[in-house]
C-alpha cells in the first residue's frame, strides 16, 4: 500500500505538470494586460529589495491607480513579492510572468491530487478532480492574467497550509507535529496576503476535522471545544494580517463601493449565477472576464426562482448524499465555504451591481469536481465498460483544454479581447478605458477617441481621466487648440491635477515656448510632487539648452521618483558621454541595461560609448540590434541608427 502511494505520488504530479505547461502554452506568448500595466510596468516598487514595504503599501500604489479612486483597498503583499521576483529574473519579459502563473497553476494541481488521495483513499477521484482542474477552461482566466495570480497564489498557499494542518493532525504530540503546525499558521498568512479569499481556510479546517477527525463516539461538548482550542492560533495570526492590512490601507473597505440593500436580496440575486456558473463547469461555451449582475429587491422572477429552487434542492440532495460519504460531505462544505468571499455576503459593488466574474470559481471549482467525482466513481466501479468510460473521459479532457486553449488566444490580443469583454459588459468603465488606451498607444486615434468619448459620456463629465486622453489624442492629431482647452478645464474642475499640467507643458514645449513649458512643468511638481515625468521633462528642456548640471539634478529626481524610468538614465548617461566622463556614463548606461537592456536609445548611445573608447565591433553590433528592434517598435528611428553606421570609423584590426 505504501510502496503504491509512493508510486502514485511520483509519477501522477509529474503528468499534471506536463499537461499544465502543454495546455497553456499558448498563455506564454499573452502581453501585458489590464492590471499588469499597473502592478508591473509603471509600478514604481518592484525591486524586491523593496519587499518589507510591500508590507506597508496598498496593492495598487502607481500613478495610474490615482485616475482610478476605486483601486484601492487591496493588500496582496506575497503577490507584490512574487511579481518582483518575476522582474529580477525576466524584466520586463511578459513570458516569464506567465511561466510563473502557469507552474502555480501546476502546483496547485498536484496538490489537489495529494490532498484529495489522502481524504478519499480514492485514486481515480483524486486524479479525475486533478486532472479536470488543470484543464478546465474556466480557470484560464486566472492562469493566462499575470494579476489574476492572486487567486491561484491565495489557494497554493491554502492548500500547503491545509496539506500542513493534516499532517499536525496525523502526528500530535510529536515535535514533527508541532512544527507542522506552525508551518500551517505561516501559511495561512501568506494565504491572507495573497487574496482575502484566503480568510476561509479555519471554515475548511472545521470541515476537515468534522468529516475526518471526528470519532463517532465522540460528543459535541468534548469535540468542538478541543476544535476551537486549535483554532485559535489562526484566529490571532488573522488578528495579525487584519492590523497590518488596516494600518496600510488606513482602514479602506475595498475596491468596491459599498451598496447596502438587505443581505437577503444579494443572496436572492446571486442565485442565477450561481446557476450560470455551474452551467459553465458543465458546458463551458461562453467564456469572459469582466461581468456584472444588476441586483434585484422583488420576488416575482421567473429566472430566480427556478434558480433558487435548483440550487437548494442540488445542495440538499449532496447534503443527503454527505451523510454516508464523509469525502462527499468535505465536498459540499468546501463548495459553501469557499463561495462565502465571492456571493456578496459583505455588500460590495461597482455602478450599484454586483461584480460576478467566472474566475470566481477558481477555488469553489475544486469541491464541485469532487462532489461530480464521487458519483462518477461509483459509476465507473460497477461499470463492465472500463476501458469504453476511460477513453470517454480522455475525450473530455482533450475537448476542454482546446476550449482552454482557444480562450488563452483571446488574451494574446489585447484588441480582441477588450471588444469580445465589451459584449458582454458594453457599459463597463473599466473595459472601454482599456480599449481606449490599447487604440491610442496603436496610434489608432480615431477608435481610442470613440472609447474615451463613450466613457466621459458614462461619467456624465466626472471621468477626470477620460477628458484627460481625449485631450492626449487631439495633440496627437494636432488639434492643439482643442487638447489646450480640455487640459484647461480639467484644471478648473481639479486643479491638483498633474498630469493636466505636464500636458500643457508638453504643448507649449513642442510650440517652441520652452519658459511656458517649463512653468508648466513646475506646477505639476508642485500638485504631485511624486509625479515623475515633470522632472524628466524639466531635464531634457535644459538638456536641450546645454545647462547640463540642471539637466541632470532633474533627470536624477525622475529617477528619484521612479527608478525605473530609462529613458531618464540614458539620457544621463549621453550628458557623461559627451562631457567625456566615461566612468559615469558606463555607470548610468549600466543602470538602464538593468531596466531594460534592449530599449533602443541605450544601444545607440552604448554604440556612441564603444565607438568613443575605439570598440568599434561591439558598437556595430549594438547599433544593429537597435536597428533590428527599432524596425518592428519605431521604424522611424532606422535612418538616424544607418547613419550612425555610416559615420563609424572601419575597425582595422584582425580584418
Amino acid at each position: 500500500m505504501i510502496q503504491s502511494l509512493r508510486l502514485h505520488l511520483l509519477r501522477y504530479p509529474l503528468i499534471l505538470f506536463a499537461l499544465c505547461l502543454l495546455v497553456y502554452c499558448n498563455a506564454l506568448f499573452c502581453p501585458f494586460i489590464w492590471d499588469d500595466d499597473v502592478l508591473i510596468i509603471d509600478n514604481k516598487h518592484k525591486d524586491i529589495s523593496e519587499a518589507k514595504a510591500f508590507f506597508g503599501s496598498e496593492f495598487f500604489n502607481t500613478d495610474i491607480s490615482r485616475d482610478y479612486r476605486g483601486q484601492e483597498g487591496y493588500y496582496r503583499p506575497f503577490v507584490l513579492i512574487s511579481v518582483s521576483l518575476d522582474y529580477l529574473f525576466y524584466g520586463l519579459s511578459p513570458w516569464g510572468y506567465h511561466l510563473t502563473n502557469v507552474i502555480i497553476h501546476s502546483f496547485n494541481c498536484i496538490l489537489i491530487f495529494v490532498i484529495l488521495l489522502l481524504l478519499s483513499r480514492r485514486l481515480n477521484i483524486s486524479l479525475f478532480v486533478s486532472l479536470l482542474f488543470a484543464v478546465h477552461p474556466i480557470n484560464a482566466d486566472v492562469v493566462s492574467y499575470i494579476s489574476g495570480r492572486t487567486d491561484s497564489l491565495c489557494l497554493l498557499f491554502m492548500l500547503l497550509s491545509l496539506l500542513s494542518y493534516m499532517g499536525y493532525s496525523r502526528l500530535k504530540g510529536h515535535y514533527a507535529g508541532i512544527l507542522l503546525f506552525v508551518v500551517s499558521l505561516v501559511l495561512f498568512f501568506a494565504s491572507l496576503c495573497s487574496k482575502e479569499s484566503g480568510v476561509v481556510l479555519p471554515l475548511i479546517i472545521i470541515a476537515y476535522e468534522f468529516c475526518f477527525q471526528k470519532k463517532k463516539e465522540s460528543r459535541l461538548s468534548v469535540f468542538l471545544p478541543e476544535l476551537f482550542a486549535k483554532l485559535i492560533p489562526f484566529v490571532i495570526v488573522f488578528l495579525v494580517y487584519a492590523y497590518l492590512r488596516a494600518s496600510a490601507l488606513n482602514s479602506k473597505i475595498g475596491y468596491f463601493t459599498v451598496w447596502t440593500d438587505m443581505l437577503f436580496w444579494r443572496m436572492y440575486s446571486m442565485m442565477p449565477v450561481l446557476l450560470h456558473w455551474f452551467l459553465l463547469i458543465i458546458f463551458p461555451y461562453h467564456l469572459y472576464f469582466e461581468d456584472f449582475t444588476q441586483p434585484i429587491a422583488y420576488w416575482m422572477s421567473f429566472k430566480h426562482i427556478a434558480s433558487t429552487a435548483f440550487v437548494l434542492l442540488v445542495s440538499a440532495a449532496l447534503l443527503i448524499r454527505g451523510r454516508k460519504d464523509k469525502f462527499m460531505l468535505f465536498a459540499v462544505l468546501w463548495i459553501a465555504i469557499t463561495l462565502i468571499p465571492v456571493i456578496h455576503i459583505i455588500p460590495v459593488s461597482q455602478y450599484n451591481m454586483l461584480f460576478t466574474s467566472q474566475h470566481s470559481m477558481y477555488i469553489p471549482l475544486i469541491g464541485v469536481l469532487s462532489a461530480i467525482g464521487v458519483f462518477v466513481s461509483e459509476f465507473y466501479r460497477a461499470s463492465s465498460k472500463k476501458r469504453v468510460y476511460t477513453v470517454v473521459f480522455i475525450v473530455i479532457l482533450a475537448v476542454l483544454s482546446a476550449r482552454t486553449f482557444i480562450r488563452t488566444e483571446d488574451w494574446r490580443d489585447p484588441v480582441r479581447f477588450y471588444e469580445k469583454e465589451k459584449k458582454i459588459a458594453p457599459f463597463s468603465r473599466r473595459v472601454i478605458n482599456n480599449l481606449g488606451n490599447v487604440y491610442f498607444n496603436r496610434g489608432k486615434y480615431d477608435k481610442a477617441y470613440e472609447q474615451f468619448k463613450l466613457l466621459d459620456d458614462l461619467s456624465s463629465g466626472e471621468s477626470i481621466k477620460a477628458r484627460w486622453m481625449l485631450g492626449q489624442i487631439f495633440e496627437e492629431n494636432g488639434q492643439t487648440g482643442k487638447a489646450e482647452q480640455i487640459f484647461q478645464d480639467i484644471l478648473k474642475s481639479d486643479s491638483k491635477y498633474a498630469k493636466a499640467y505636464n500636458s500643457l507643458g508638453l504643448l507649449y514645449d513642442n510650440k517652441g515656448d520652452k519658459d511656458k513649458a517649463l512653468e508648466y512643468y513646475r506646477l505639476s511638481i508642485e500638485a504631485d510632487p511624486s509625479y515623475h515625468l515633470p522632472y524628466f521633462n524639466m531635464g531634457r528642456v535644459f538638456h536641450e539648452r546645454g545647462i547640463y548640471s540642471e539637466a541632470l539634478k532633474y533627470y536624477y529626481l525622475c529617477l528619484a521618483e521612479n527608478p525605473y524610468y530609462i529613458q531618464a538614465a540614458v539620457n544621463s548617461g549621453n550628458i557623461y558621454l559627451s562631457a567625456g566622463d566615461y566612468k559615469n556614463a558606463v555607470s548610468m548606461l549600466k543602470y538602464a541595461g538593468n531596466i531594460d537592456s534592449s530599449d533602443p536609445y541605450l544601444l545607440v548611445n552604448m554604440a556612441i560609448y564603444y565607438a568613443r573608447t575605439k570598440d568599434y565591433d561591439r558598437a556595430l553590433r549594438a547599433l544593429k540590434k537597435a536597428k533590428e528592434i527599432c524596425s518592428k517598435s519605431k521604424p522611424e528611428l532606422v535612418p538616424q541608427i544607418e547613419n550612425i553606421e555610416r559615420e563609424m570609423p572601419v575597425h582595422q584590426s584582425g580584418r
